[in-house]
Order: C-alpha cells, then sequence, then structure tokens
C-alpha cells in the first residue's frame, strides 16, 4: 500500500504501490482475504472515471452492449472496462 485516505463518510481509498498488487486485488478471493484481515464489515469498490469523447460519430449505437465491447477490444481494454456510454 503506498497511500491511504480517509473521507468524510468513514470509507478509505487505498492507493497501491504496483499493477500487479492493483490485479491482485480485483480477485474475489483476495478480497475477501482483506475484508477478514480488516475485522470489520467492510467491501471493496473498483474505481471509476468519467471520459469524455468529443466528435463520436451520431450514428454510434451507444446503448448496444456489443458496441461497448467493441470499444474495448480496438483499444485493447479488459472486458467490462466500458461500463456504460451516455451522449452529453
Amino acid at each position: 500500500i503506498k497511500a491511504t485516505t480517509r473521507l468524510r463518510n468513514g470509507g478509505l481509498i487505498i492507493e497501491l504501490t504496483t499493477t500487479e498488487a492493483a490485479k491482485w486485488i480485483r480477485n474475489p478471493v483476495n478480497r475477501l482475504r482483506i475484508i477478514d484481515a480488516i475485522g470489520i464489515p467492510a467491501t471493496i469498490k473498483e474505481r471509476r472515471f468519467s471520459v469524455i469523447v468529443p466528435f463520436l460519430p451520431i450514428t454510434a449505437n451507444l446503448d448496444e452492449p456489443d458496441w461497448l465491447r467493441t470499444i474495448e477490444v480496438e483499444n485493447s481494454m479488459s472486458m467490462g472496462a466500458v461500463e456504460s456510454a451516455n451522449w452529453i
């Protein structure tokens, strides 16, 4: 762990030192190990980011899950990395 930040709502943001550590914590079994070690009721949530893409063609079918998967494949992203897309 590189750093921790305590939020006003009592939550914690934990910054990890390596990509490998982040991959390790994404494993459900490892998440349970951490929660058990903490000894209090907790959940581990992945961080989400909003991204604005200018000049997206109006023909893009944002509601189609296959379109989102295509975007992930074309940009070498992991499956499910794009959670949703919306017009602004």
